[in-house]
């Protein structure tokens, strides 16, 4: 031995993905969170709807896609929230890495979450504003979606 003292890295990760998962899968109710952040990213979009529904924002092209894009502000943030949440719930040493290099992501999780969404992102805005431009043209007095007639 030369005695030398052998670094590790801390950029390491303390778990492989499945590990990760396992282990928050484990300690969490995984199915349970993720359904919270679901009700409130949709419940975020409807309530937006109606806000600007009752400012008197009745046009449906512009309506439907600014919900979508504050709903998914509001998935970030929540997003943010649970990251913050993991890393308040640590017990342990191999908990305590986990929820530094939880606090340290932070810094790049927009980055991870956006580079993982910005697609199907994209597609729902084009999407609510093609519905909304169509619904306009075809039916130019309706407000809400129940006053288009199919």
């Amino acid at each position: 031995m030369t005695g030398k003292k052998t670094r590790v890295s801390k950029s390491k990760p303390v778990f492989s993905k499945p590990g990760l998962l396992k282990h928050l899968g484990e300690r969490f109710f995984l199915r349970i969170h993720m359904f919270l952040i679901v009700l409130a990213t949709v419940f975020s979009g409807m309530i937006v709807s109606k806000t600007l529904y009752y400012w008197k924002y009745y046009r449906l092209d512009f309506r439907y896609p600014m919900a979508v894009v504050c709903s998914y502000l509001v998935f970030i943030f929540c997003i943010k929230l649970w990251f913050m949440y993991l890393a308040s719930t640590s017990h342990g040493e191999e908990d305590g890495r986990l929820a530094r290099e939880c606090v340290d992501g932070v810094v790049n999780w927009v980055g991870s979450i956006w580079r993982a969404t910005w697609k199907p992102f994209v597609v729902v805005l084009i999407l609510s504003w093609a519905f909304g431009n169509w619904a306009h043209l075809a039916h130019p007095n309706a407000t809400r979606l129940a006053d288009i007639s199919w």
